[in-house]
């Protein structure tokens, strides 16, 4: 027998009870909202520390975490709009944490091409220190 579909005061209120379906059914229903928004604000520098998914269960963490009143959404569109502010808001979070301190800011990261007197070759991938004693005790037996 099917079951009867939630109207959203009841689907929002069955996610929040536990119920596994209506969890399901609001991860499918809003998941692409929430992923549109981050990609459209995770810059460019961030997206090969962070991936989008990682930001999207922060999101639905901090969702399912808040009291029902702090969060009070009463539509669909409203819903939409409410997770992608909350998205856009870790985003951010994490750009000033990542981007502006001085602890962890990305902007200071060099890759090797850019140091300069890089001919391709990584530094120290000429003869190792066993390498050489081992040349040298061949040489003193000879």
């Amino acid at each position: 027998m099917a079951e009867q579909p939630l109207s959203f005061e009841e689907l929002i209120a069955a996610a929040r009870g536990g119920c596994d379906r209506a969890v399901r059914e609001l991860l499918d229903s809003y998941g692409n909202h929430i992923l549109r928004a981050i990609r459209r604000r995770l810059h460019s520098r961030m997206r090969s520390q962070f991936d989008s998914s990682d930001f999207e269960q922060a999101v639905w963490a901090s969702f399912f975490a808040m009291d029902a009143e702090r969060a009070p959404v009463r539509t669909p569109d409203e819903m939409a709009s409410f997770l992608a502010a909350l998205a856009g808001h870790k985003v951010a979070d994490e750009f000033r944490r990542r981007m502006t301190s001085a602890k962890r800011n990305l902007n200071r990261e060099k890759s090797l091409e850019s140091v300069g007197g890089c001919d391709g070759a990584l530094p120290g991938s000429g003869e190792t220190p066993s390498q050489a004693a081992m040349a040298d005790e061949c040489w003193d037996q000879m």
